[in-house]
């Protein structure tokens, strides 16, 4: 074995064997609980099934049971069933989920709910029926930051096996299979799942009690055959049955009485009696050293000599005539019988003898008692035999029967020492004398490529006899890979394991080719792909939405197992809201629809679980959420107006605080809606049309929105006028008005094929902004439009305000941006406003005391006449003036580029038409400021200033 197979207590192969010892100590320990736990496994009472403290990733959601085994690599379902998870995330956002196909990259879109329980989680499921795959993920998307992120969670698939169902159709109506040692493959691997076939279990033992033979409780009735009653007995002691069951007691008592047993220090003893009449001389010795000699044996009567057992120990009697020679035992019990004047008699192991005990050892019947639940003693003086069958081989050592790695892995089974199999101690497996180690290698090495033990076939498929010489060979294969497989397992490898991961592929690929009559091929094979082959039911929908006050949920069983003892445990948390209906049975590929009822309102989303129970072992966790029922109304506008592609058609709902997934499917294969979430009460969806064009026509189509399983619709029909383009375009997109009588132009193209009418206005400076109110623009053409200021000059004016140009029920505008001064008056009426001020001065001199209290008030009104104002005021405006005219400027500069560019004019074209309004340097300040690169500047040409 490598150390890949045998290093498993230590995880690095330079660990101190102080450390080492510790670690395996500890490993054994935590081994024994575990088990432990599992054998007294219960269901999760109210308080145990939850979530809490989840971390941002996929969290998958499986029944705690001894079937579904938890593992630090991929979890393991079975395509029958249906896979629950929670995905939480670091955003919030709404996420979408997938299962996808790492093998053909196939996937399906999981709905998900949001989870109360934990803030930014959410729970999802599906039946992973019809998806055809073995390798798989959970894969959950949502945007952080503009950034697209995802977590995932990779599981695996495994086709249901069809063994299990074939095995229970193939047992008889007595209880058994075809043989005694079928049925024990059958009990056998059905005990996996002993409180569901509790009754098919004790059938098949009452079975092999009725037909074993009646005296020595062996198989079958009769003759008695010690090899096969081992074999049973072993797969019996490997079920985890206890010594209640008669049928594995007796075994074990014929077992032992069996045995050829001694201690060390046991005597046995040999009687000589003559047969003949008279005096006979004999000699008896135990190897080399003579016990007695030249003895004389009276007629009729008998000389008694008493050995020590030892074995391989040689005893020889030798006498002049015919004696009888019975060797007996330490507890008197006769062990061989031989008539004759010349007897050599080796004194086996305490191993097992085919026919009678004290007979020569069967390697093979040895190994496997010593694989039943014999005491540890007695199986400890076997071993003393069966470290003397150890062979060197071409590959390794073997032991026993070369031709057989059954029983080479089930003496490494029986020796099983995680020190001898390190891959550190193969020295000292060969200095105990096990050889361990090699015994190992050996068996891994006898493993086929396709993952059997046995006998290769090369059948004829044109032999008429083909099919049944498959099916025997098949067996003889199935049954030793099922040995060696439970070998596997006991001596420190697991069904992750790749010899054992092998053997299962290999079973899970030829499964149509097991006779469906052979309990034995079947048994075998149910117990190497038993992970293929487990109790479990699952909810459709899969996440249970209670939001309605009777909430009817229909509970699969999607396999043979019948469940006859079901229960339903809510979480805590729901049981003072929920009842759950309660029913005990189900029987194999079928349904059962299952009532969640309120109890009472609650104001809070809610969330939990129901665990679904069968005999002690959870068999389901379903999410259950519980919430109020969505309501949805939706109307949409009768006509809309399309400018090329694409517009938005404007939602109004009525709804439910719920968000709901929504679809449109139009009519009109050419005209297509995206999904969308609806959220608010007002929604926009965008619409496009495969092409653009000029026409009118109502669309139909259906509107289908989905929230926590409810369902709605809602027909559409709209007219729609459809342009191929926007309908103007214009520039500049800014305008700034800084001079009273200013004059501005803006350029205003009609981009449709048709004449257009356009109405012009503003929402302020209507009195001082002099343009037409209305045009006319001839299909395709240009024109430019005359703005005029009219301001009062005696009055400041500063804001901003829009001029939109309408037109088919759509409109456009520029913005204008007013920064106007007024200007001083005349001379006259600073002659005036002098000789004023001269008389206020009189009046404020006159005022006395009381004006001179009241000056800064005075100068203050004064600083607001224009001419008083101070120049630093001044300087201020006129440089904010100067920004903003620069700022509008390249706003200018920008427009004008991107009309130039819509109207596909080349580099060169936009240069010269660029330079004929602006200077080389505005035009490289503003081209700077947005990143954009126009080479055509570099070039030395005449520029405008």
């Amino acid at each position: 074995m490598s150390k890949k197979y045998l290093k498993r207590t230590c995880p690095f192969l330079d660990c101190g064997e102080a450390l080492l010892k510790v670690n395996r100590l500890i490993i054994f320990l935590l081994l024994v609980l575990s088990f432990v736990s599992l054998a007294s496994a219960e269901l999760p009472d109210a308080s145990q099934i939850g979530v809490d403290g989840l971390d941002i990733g996929v969290h998958f959601i499986r029944p705690e049971s001894k079937y579904v085994t938890p593992n630090s690599g991929k979890p393991h379902y079975l395509n029958v069933d249906a896979i629950n998870f929670i995905a939480c995330i670091d955003a919030q956002s709404d996420p979408r989920a997938f299962v996808i196909c790492s093998d053909n990259n196939n996937f399906k879109e999981v709905t998900l709910y949001p989870w109360p329980d934990q803030e930014r989680c959410f729970v999802g499921g599906m039946p992973l029926s019809d998806f055809s795959c073995t390798n798989a993920l959970v894969q959950v998307e949502y945007v952080q930051d503009d950034e697209n992120l995802k977590v995932s969670g990779e599981f695996t698939i495994s086709t249901f096996s069809t063994v299990l169902e074939k095995l229970l159709n193939s047992q008889y109506n007595d209880g058994g299979w075809r043989s005694a040692l079928d049925t024990a493959f059958g009990v056998r691997a059905l005990s996996h799942f002993d409180e569901i076939f509790d009754f098919e279990i004790s059938q098949g033992l009452q079975w092999l009690k009725l037909n074993r033979n009646n005296d020595e409780k062996c198989w079958p009735k009769a003759p008695c055959n010690l090899e096969e009653t081992t074999k049973i007995l072993a797969l019996l002691s490997d079920t985890g049955l206890n010594d209640s069951f008669r049928v594995i007691n007796d075994g074990r008592n014929f077992l032992e009485q069996r045995q050829n047993y001694y201690d060390l220090n046991d005597e046995w003893w040999v009687n000589i009696t003559d047969v003949a009449i008279g005096a006979t001389i004999s000699l008896v010795a135990i190897n080399e050293t003579v016990l007695d000699e030249n003895f004389s044996i009276p007629a009729n009567g008998s000389k008694i000599l008493s050995f020590e057992a030892s074995q391989g120990n040689i005893l020889r009697v030798i006498s002049d005539t015919d004696v009888i020679m019975n060797i007996y035992n330490q507890d008197g019990l006769l062990r061989y019988n031989f008539q004759g004047d010349n007897l050599t008699y080796t004194i086996p192991g305490a191993c097992w003898s085919l026919n009678l005990p004290g007979e020569p050892c069967d390697s093979g019947a040895t190994v496997y008692a010593s694989s039943t639940n014999l005491s540890s003693f007695r199986i400890d003086r076997a071993k003393d035999y069966m470290i003397t069958q150890i062979h060197s081989g071409v590959v390794k050592h073997y032991y026993g029967d070369g031709t057989d790695p059954v029983e080479s892995a089930l003496y490494v089974k029986d020796f099983y020492d995680p020190d001898l199999l390190d891959g550190d101690n193969v020295s000292a497996s060969d200095q105990d004398g096990s050889y361990l180690y090699d015994v190992m290698q050996w068996v891994l090495f006898k493993q086929n490529n396709e993952g059997y033990w046995g006998d290769e076939f090369t059948g004829d498929t044109e032999d008429d006899e083909y099919e049944s010489q498959l099916s025997i060979a098949r067996e003889d294969q199935l049954k030793k890979t099922a040995f060696i497989v439970m070998a596997l397992l006991d001596s420190g490898f697991n069904r992750s394991s790749e010899p054992v991961v092998d053997a299962h592929d290999w079973v899970s690929g030829i499964e149509d080719e097991i006779n469906q009559s052979s309990g034995g091929s079947l048994g075998a094979a149910l117990f190497i792909v038993q992970n293929n082959a487990y109790p479990l039911i699952y909810a459709s929908p899969s996440v249970v939405v209670v939001d309605e006050q009777v909430k009817e949920v229909s509970f699969i069983n999607p396999t043979p197992f019948e469940y006859r003892d079901l229960s339903f445990t809510l979480s805590e948390n729901l049981q003072q809201y929920l009842d759950v209906e309660e029913k005990d049975f189900l029987s194999a590929f079928n349904y059962r629809t299952i009532k969640f009822t309120k109890k009472k309102v609650t104001d809070e989303e809610l969330s939990g679980f129901v665990s679904v129970g069968n005999a002690d072992q959870e068999i389901g966790r379903i999410p259950v959420l519980v919430f109020d029922s969505p309501t949805l109304e939706i109307t949409s506008p009768d006509s809309l107006t399309v400018f090329g592609r694409s517009s938005s058609l404007k939602l109004t709902a009525t709804k439910s605080k719920h968000s709901f997934d929504c679809s449109i499917a139009w009519d009109d294969a050419s005209l297509k809606s995206p999904s969308f979430k609806l959220t608010k009460t007002s929604q926009s969806v965008n619409i496009e049309f495969s092409q653009a064009k000029t026409t009118e026509d109502v669309y139909t189509g259906e509107l289908t929105c989905s929230s926590l399983g409810h369902s709605f619709e809602f027909p559409l029909s709209v007219q729609m006028e459809r342009y191929v383009d926007k309908p103007l375009t214009l520039f500049p997109s800014t305008l700034v008005i800084n001079g009273s009588s200013s004059q501005e132009n803006i350029l205003v193209k009609n981009n449709l094929d048709i004449d257009l009418s356009v109405s012009l206005s503003t929402n302020q400076y209507s009195e001082e902004l002099l343009f037409p109110q209305e045009i006319f623009l001839p299909a395709g053409s240009s024109k430019n439009i005359s703005l005029k200021g009219s301001f009062d000059t005696t009055l400041n004016y500063s804001g901003s305000t829009h001029l939109t140009f309408s037109t088919l029920d759509t409109s456009d505008s520029i913005t204008l941006l007013v920064d106007v001064y007024s200007t001083p008056g005349s001379s006259g009426s600073l002659l005036r406003l002098i000789i004023i001020l001269l008389f206020i001065s009189a009046l404020l001199g006159a005022g006395g005391y009381f004006t001179y209290q009241n000056r800064d008030e005075l100068l203050k009104a004064l600083n607001k006449i224009p001419l008083f104002q101070s120049k630093v005021e001044i300087q201020k405006k006129k440089a904010s003036l100067v920004d903003l005219r620069s700022e509008e400027k390249a706003k200018a500069i920008m427009n004008m580029y991107t009309i130039l560019k819509f109207q596909q004019a080349t580099d060169a074209e936009i240069k010269k038409r660029l330079l004929g309004t602006f200077s080389k340097e505005e035009l490289e300040a503003a081209f700077e400021k947005e990143g954009i690169a126009l080479d055509t500047l570099d070039e030395t040409e005449p520029e405008k200033v």
